[in-house]
């Protein structure tokens, strides 16, 4: 039975005491020696209700009396008696019959030899009966040693009867009644009897502690909620009813919209009525009041959810019986793709704007993306083809809304994980791909927008200009030649420089300017350049380029500084019979001739350098301009040196210990273009290493023996050159002396280049 406190009204209840007359039988004859003046101390009493101070029709109620005394070992007998008071809700006295089944139980005590001398009785009073019960307060006279130190108790009990009105007051009220046997004549403890012999003497001897009221409470047929709360956590919990309503609905929709797929919800009911009981379960259907399901008002519970089930429904019992249920239905308002796959095909190679670009990846929660898209593409076989994944769990409608603008889809819909095409596209198009949720109104759209980026390239109009603006026209057959696009030969005029005119036939596109082995920069038009290859690259939108090599070459001759040794001279005809020295970079061409034998040269020679000269000691004497177009290799193809760049096949550990490399005779020089199309190759010979060996020794003397006699024929040009020590023009006896003199240290090879006179031609 459950508590609940009263609230005492300022009315009084009336009490109804009920004296009881004389007892039916004599319970003990005392002695008469006793006097009413031989009683000293107090009896008190109350009453209590075990159940609480409101009760239910139907229930049964039980009441503990209880009685103490401080009299001692005194010999009296008497009684308690308890008066049931009923009145209705305005405080009149009714009918006392809604108290059923009334019996004592429980008695027990120091007062008497555990005799129950309980007599129940029912009294009338104006019409109306009142039930009330007494028992004996006893000290037996024969055992004058007995002392009262335990309270007497008793446990009366009653069944309130069904039908009971509600706001019925029970008042359990104890009056006193006492009898004394001095005389023979009862006595009432309160002081009144009108047989009373010593009235004053025992006045004050019984005192009631307390009195006890219940109310009947009417079972309850509130079956409602008064609130509910519907959440994974507290973050996203939402509670029932929201601002503005003033109840819980009947059916709820509780909108989840995370990404995570709810499997589970914790719902909190609460009802409206403590005496209600609440149970839930699963399903849409009214969860059985079992105590799997019983749910404590107030109390969190975490129900399990299922792909296919996603309601919870509760039920509200109550205290009458009458039953309420109220769903809660989990809507899934989570909509996003998981996947967006987007493939953009092109014709043109080299494009680099594809898709949605580099470091661009796709994000559900992303609604935006700008996709490049070439402007070559095929508009079905390769061009844009969309591929949406809808996400799994969350209950979003199978297909995919799509709608273009600028831009026509293949569909107007997509299923999850299947393609669409993509046609039609203009620049600054877009395609908006919309999910829905399972709702069917929550929904989320993706956009995408296209750029369309131009693979025009084009051709160019490739000039330069010249010191005084006179444009150079290049060279197609020597472009040919050389295997390049563009071939231009600067003058002196121009101070071997000069400056690019570029006209594209295309428009917005950019234009670079890489020098061989050097660093792409944008195409300026101010700038000028100096002899060597370059690359003219064409980048256009899209990011797909076109390249032209143009050449610009100072006279086809490699520039060393004008007080070099390595400028080795030699002896030309001058048609007059006369000979004169030349540098040899005058002639630097193919079709030169030499005045030994008038035979025209199969190779073109750098000419004479000291011997022990390092590629180093080589580089120091190059143009600082030309240094970066040329590559030197030995008389084994093997690259030493190739304008210092980063290239394949380079050993870089021992790139340091070749730069110091001596060079030998038949090593060879390539200058500008490109290691498989130089735009020249020259030879370097060595002075005094006919035999190519890199040293100058006896087989360099038996060499030029073997030529003088004729018994080996000398065809290299660069081994001929070696031969003239002399720098006699040919290869003679004298040569041969000299060399063995050097061989043998009487003289210095230094001695025999040439030091070329401050007036000579050429210089």
């Amino acid at each position: 039975m459950k508590q609940k406190a009263l609230k005492i009204g300022t009315t009084l209840l009336l009490g109804i005491t009920v004296l009881v007359g004389l007892l039916t039988s004599a319970l003990f004859t005392l002695n008469a020696t006793q006097s009413a003046s031989a009683v000293e101390g107090t009896i008190t009493s109350s009453v209590a209700v075990e159940e609480g101070d409101e009760v239910l029709a139907g229930d049964t109620v039980t009441l503990t009396v209880t009685a103490s005394s401080t009299l001692g070992s005194a010999y009296f007998w008497g009684a308690v008696t308890l008066t049931f008071q009923i009145t209705d809700d305005d405080g009149n006295n009714i009918d006392p019959s809604y108290i059923e089944n009334l019996e004592v139980l429980d008695f027990e005590g120091d007062f008497s030899d555990c005799v129950n001398n309980t007599v129940q009785e029912t009294l009338e009073e104006g019409g109306i009966s009142h039930s009330t019960i007494r028992f004996a307060l006893l000290n037996d006279a024969l055992n004058e040693s007995l002392t009262m130190d335990k309270p007497c108790t008793m446990k009366v009990r009653f069944k309130l009867a069904e039908g009971t009105p509600g706001g019925t007051k029970i008042k359990f009220q104890i009056d006193d009644y006492f009898k004394q046997e001095t005389q023979v004549t009862y006595y009432s403890v309160s002081g009144y009897d009108e047989n009373t012999v010593d009235t004053d003497s025992n006045a004050d001897m019984f005192v009631i502690d307390s009195s006890a009221t219940i109310t009947v409470r009417e079972k309850s047929s509130d079956n409602t909620l008064s609130a509910l709360k519907v959440g994974t956590t507290e973050n996203n919990a939402i509670s029932y009813p929201k601002e503005g309503e003033t109840a819980v609905a009947d059916s709820i929709n509780y909108d989840y919209a995370e990404s995570a797929v709810l499997s589970s919800i914790n719902i909190t009911p609460t009802a409206a009525n403590e005496y209600a009981t609440v149970y839930m379960a699963a399903g849409s259907t009214a969860p059985e009041q079992t105590e799997a399901n019983l749910v404590e008002s107030g109390k969190e519970k975490n129900i399990a959810l299922t792909s296919e089930i996603r309601t919870v429904t509760i039920l509200v019992k109550a205290e009458s019986g009458d039953t309420k249920t109220y769903t809660v239905t989990i809507v899934d308002k989570y909509v996003a793709l998981s996947d967006l796959v987007i493939e953009v095909g092109t014709k043109t190679e080299g494009v680099t704007k594809i898709g949605l670009g580099e470091g661009v990846a796709f994000d559900p929660e992303t609604l935006t993306y700008t996709v490049d898209v070439p402007s070559d593409y095929a508009s079905s076989e390769t061009g844009v083809k969309i591929t949406p994944t809808i996400a799994e769990g969350h209950g979003i409608q199978a297909t995919v809304a799509l709608a273009g603008t600028n831009s026509s889809p293949e569909n107007n819909s997509v299923a999850s994980g299947s393609s669409v095409q993509v046609t039609g596209i203009a620049n600054d198009g877009s395609l908006t791909l919309t999910a829905t949720a399972s709702d069917g109104v929550t929904a989320k759209a993706y956009i995408i927008t296209f750029k369309l980026w131009s693979v025009e390239t084009g051709t160019i109009d490739f000039k330069v200009k010249g010191e005084r603006e006179a444009p150079y026209e290049s060279d197609a057959e020597k472009a040919a030649e050389k295997k390049i696009d563009y071939y231009f030969l600067l003058t002196d005029e121009a101070e071997c420089k000069g400056k690019f005119l570029i006209t594209p036939s295309v428009t917005d596109i950019s234009i670079q300017i890489q020098p061989f082995g050097g660093t792409a920069e944008k195409y300026d038009a101010t700038k000028e350049y100096g002899a060597g290859t370059y690359s003219i690259i064409l980048t256009a939108d899209a990011g797909n380029t076109k390249q032209y090599v143009a050449s610009l070459s100072k006279m086809e001759y490699l520039e060393l500084a004008a007080e070099s040794t390595f400028q080795f001279i030699f002896e030309e005809t001058t048609g007059t019979g006369a000979r004169a020295k030349s540098y040899l970079r005058t002639y630097h061409e193919k079709g030169m001739t030499h005045g030994v034998d008038d035979k025209q040269f199969e190779k073109v020679v750098l000419g004479n350098i000291a011997p022990k000269t390092t590629i180093n000691m080589f580089l120091a004497n190059v143009s600082p301009s030309q240094r970066n177009m040329i590559r030197i290799y030995n008389n084994k193809d093997r690259l030493l040196y190739d304008c210092g760049a980063d290239i394949e096949g380079i050993d870089k550990a021992n790139y340091d210990k070749w730069s110091k490399y001596r060079i030998s005779t038949s090593w060879y020089v390539q200058y500008g273009g490109t290691a498989e199309n130089p735009l020249e190759t020259v030879y370097i010979s060595v002075l005094g290493d006919t035999s190519c060996n890199g040293t100058i020794d006896s087989a360099d003397s038996v060499k030029m023996s073997a030529h003088i006699s004729k018994k080996k024929l000398i065809t290299d040009l660069e081994v001929r050159l070696a031969g003239y020590v002399t720098n006699g023009g040919s290869i003679a006896s004298k040569d041969i002396t000299k060399l063995n003199r050097i061989i043998t240290l009487k003289d210095k090879i230094e001695d025999c280049l040439y030091k070329p006179a401050e007036n000579a031609t050429g210089a």
